[in-house]
């Protein structure tokens, strides 16, 4: 036991996510977290508002001032459809840790809770320590106590691309205890401050003439292209629209490289074969 509390320290050392400094004490102050990674998060008791965001939990009425008095917040966006889940290691396996998962329009008055976990007993071990959404779990809520089939996890949550997902953790035991979170799943997370991938695509090929092109995420409104033939003759070097067509009858038959660029940055190449 004090070898693993010792192992979950370090991990929680080395976490290229570390959340130390401040608390994200509200659904408004969440943490985004951008990549599957560890974050650690410290125990805290500051006390927020209770807004009125949250009409039911766990699919009942429930009192949930405890969630605003040292509750943090984390924030996931989805770029691509798959499954989320995560595990929460609390440095005390004693520790009863408690969390709730909401779905959102991207707003925090629009929370639906989807996930909600309370088990814990100090007198029945498979309650306490860690806790999360699991492959293999299938509840998809766990109420105060220990019952006979609860284990401290819920079921993984299917998310679409788009979907915002707010995670709500929570220290029942008020202890003190730190824990980390470590998330993950098949559905690929979203940066907010990373730019879209700029791509492009060139069509069709082979061709007897004509071209279209289509750049995608340019912040202008024209490209730079070039046609080069084997040799490494350029053949063609012009701007054109981000979106349109351009006529190469005129070139040999032959296979071409054509180069798009924007802002000096090269955004794709492919071998074009021209059929006269």
């Amino acid at each position: 036991m004090i070898l693993r509390a010792l192992f979950l320290i370090l991990i929680s050392c080395l976490s290229s996510n570390l959340v130390r400094s401040q608390y994200p004490i509200s659904c408004e102050s969440a943490i985004t977290i951008c990549e599957y990674d560890t974050t650690f998060l410290s125990s805290h008791r500051q006390a927020t508002d209770i807004n009125n965001i949250i009409p039911q939990v766990c699919g009942v009425d429930m009192y949930i001032d405890d969630l605003y008095r040292g509750t943090n917040w984390l924030r996931y966006e989805f770029a691509t459809t798959g499954e989320f889940l995560f595990t929460i290691y609390p440095i005390s396996m004693n520790t009863d840790i408690d969390f709730l998962v909401f779905t959102s329009e991207d707003d925090c008055s629009s929370l639906t809770n989807v996930r909600c976990m309370y088990s814990g007993s100090h007198s029945v071990n498979r309650c306490m320590g860690t806790t999360g959404l699991a492959k293999d779990a299938d509840d998809i809520y766990e109420y105060a106590g220990c019952d006979f089939f609860d284990d401290n996890y819920l079921a993984p949550l299917q998310v679409d691309k788009g979907d915002v997902v707010y995670v709500a953790i929570f220290n029942s035991d008020d202890d003190g205890t730190n824990y980390h979170i470590v998330s993950r799943g098949s559905a690929t997370l979203l940066c907010n401050d990373e730019p879209p991938l700029v791509t492009a695509k060139i069509y069709p090929n082979p061709t007897a003439g004509l071209l279209q092109i289509n750049a995608h995420n340019i912040n202008s409104d024209d490209v730079g292209l070039e046609i080069y033939d084997s040799n490494g003759k350029v053949h063609l070097r012009q701007s054109v629209e981000v979106n349109s067509t351009i006529d190469i009858s005129e070139l040999p038959s032959g296979v071409f490289i054509i180069k798009l660029h924007n802002d000096g940055d090269l955004i794709m190449s492919q071998r074009i074969i021209n059929i006269k």
